[in-house]
């Protein structure tokens, strides 16, 4: 079959020309319909990826051929229905299903077999299967919206081109081309849209499509753009929330698969995907389904705080069997030392394309808040061991941003969260590396704790502790050092510097409440 339309002719000439064609292709028209057509009726239906029917993809293909008996099935767009396609016992047309609607016009196209046959699979099962006689009556029923693609898919397949470079009529040309197995227009409708300006209208409709459609391999390089559009334009997915709860699931997996998702932890996006999933399946099975097969894998669990996690295994939206096996997975990933953590991920991921390992849960994202691995002991003291990991880039980007927040973890009905510095030391002023711990809540709350500052160090190959102190904390206030190393700045960040591992500094937190 011929896949690349710029190897072909022109043959515009030949189209609906009686001297060059040998047969007739009638074409029914139906007015579009409301409700899906009945089960008993001989129609194509076309399927979403997760199972539901597409506006204006229905539509019945009849060929009326006189003195033949014999039927074909030929590819529709769901991979598991084919459309049928029956041929009469007479001359005389056979009768419609009496749930159809009544053909609104008829048009009439005079239609070369052999063109038609080497561009789409489609009508090569069509003409050689019982349709051997040249000036026989193919005939096909379609709604009226599909009209248009049809005719321009009809008129590409002799010419090789399109006569509109419209967004909406590419999109219409492209479910037509697919449905109808024509790759060369498949091909050509791509590099069409891939020159339109990558805008929301145009990624929205585009996503929009049937995940069988955007699944084609003609189509991937164009997916995984609009992908990467989307992902960048609501990396923000907190200001544009409403925006985002409104995307199709195409749209949402596209975002989730994104490691540059602007939020301070995964607790944001996991509560943000089962809002949306709330949204477009308020059926508990259905959004079970959902979540379970199409975004549980997007979601970054390991990274999800001990409560969030928590709510995993008693909420509803995922299996039991399910929900214990993200949980346990995630638990071991937290309980791995941070220094020694198998490098589960490697590389990033940029929507559309995977770089390294293709399994993005244990990838962590860009946080606002860093994620952190907070263990409470209870026995013989009641106290909180926290690690935190920054990454050179992080530190440097200190200078400017000033501040890094972890994200906050628990200790009995109290919420804390670490925070590094740059500082500045104020005799010789020069930049220093400053860490701190920070409680949250009422300022009235007052705790008296012991904390201890420790990062790991490669001469040693242990733990060092910094800092300790002990002191009264309360609501909104902080305890800590502004020169944790007691070095410069430069010296923290050098190349020789005994406190980055692969490029990560490994901190580790530890602080004892007196009273909770």
């Amino acid at each position: 079959m011929e896949t690349d339309y710029t190897a072909a002719g022109n043959f515009g000439f030949a189209f609906d020309n009686p001297m060059f064609s040998d047969r007739v292709l009638s074409i029914e028209i139906l007015p579009d319909p409301v409700e899906a057509q009945p089960s008993d009726t001989l129609v194509i239906k076309q399927k979403n990826g997760d199972g539901t029917s597409s506006h204006g993809e229905v539509c019945t293909v009849k060929c009326s051929v006189p003195g033949a008996e014999d039927s074909i099935s030929s590819k529709t767009q769901d991979s598991d229905s084919d459309s049928m396609i029956k041929e009469s016992l007479s001359g005389e047309e056979a009768t419609w299903s009496r749930d159809f609607s009544t053909v609104h016009r008829v048009e009439t196209i005079h239609i070369t077999s052999a063109i038609l046959a080497i561009k789409s699979p489609y009508f090569y099962k069509l003409f050689s299967n019982g349709m051997r006689e040249s000036g026989q009556v193919a005939k096909m029923r379609i709604h009226a919206s599909e009209e248009a693609a049809l005719m321009e898919l009809l008129n590409f397949m002799y010419k090789n081109s399109l006569s509109t470079t419209t967004l909406s009529s590419l999109l219409d040309i492209l479910m037509a081309a697919d449905k109808y197995d024509v790759v060369s227009c498949t091909l050509y409708c791509s590099q069409q849209l891939s020159k339109l300006p990558m805008d929301c209208d145009l990624a929205f409709s585009y996503m929009d499509l049937p995940s069988s459609v955007l699944q084609a391999v003609e189509l991937q390089q164009l997916t995984n753009s609009v992908k990467q559009f989307i992902a960048v334009q609501f990396r923000n997915i907190v200001r544009c929330e409403n925006q985002v709860l409104n995307l199709s699931l195409a749209g949402i997996e596209a975002i989730l698969s994104s490691d540059d998702i602007q939020v301070c932890s995964e607790d944001v996006v996991y509560d943000l995907v089962l809002k949306w999933a709330e949204v477009h399946y308020p059926q508990l099975e259905e959004r079970r389904k959902i979540l379970e097969t199409r975004l549980c894998h997007l979601i970054r669990f390991p990274y999800m705080t001990s409560l969030k996690l928590k709510e995993v295994t008693t909420g509803t939206y995922f299996s039991p069997a399910i929900a214990s096996e993200i949980v346990l997975e995630a638990l071991f990933f937290k309980n791995e030392t941070p220094y020694s953590r198998p490098e589960l991920a490697l590389g990033r991921h940029v929507a559309g394309e995977n770089i390294g390992n293709p399994d993005q849960r244990f990838v962590e994202r860009a946080y606002m808040c860093r994620p952190v691995k907070a263990v409470v002991i209870e026995l013989p003291r009641y106290h909180c061991v926290v690690h935190l990991n920054l990454t050179l880039k992080e530190c440097e980007s200190l200078v400017s941003t000033r501040h890094i927040n972890s994200e906050t973890f628990s200790l009995g009905k109290h919420g804390f969260h670490l925070s590094a510095y740059c500082t500045m030391d104020p005799q010789s002023e020069s930049q220093r590396f400053g860490l701190y711990l920070v409680m949250q809540g009422n300022k009235s709350e007052c705790l008296k704790i012991d904390i201890e500052f420790a990062a790991w160090s490669k001469n040693e190959e242990k733990y060092k502790t910094e800092y300790s102190e002990r002191n009264t904390l309360s609501g909104r206030h902080m305890v800590g050092t502004w020169n944790l190393f007691k070095t410069t700045w430069k010296a923290f960040i050098a190349d020789e510097s005994p406190y980055f591992i692969n490029g990560k500094l490994h901190l580790r937190a530890i602080f004892y409440c007196n009273r909770l």
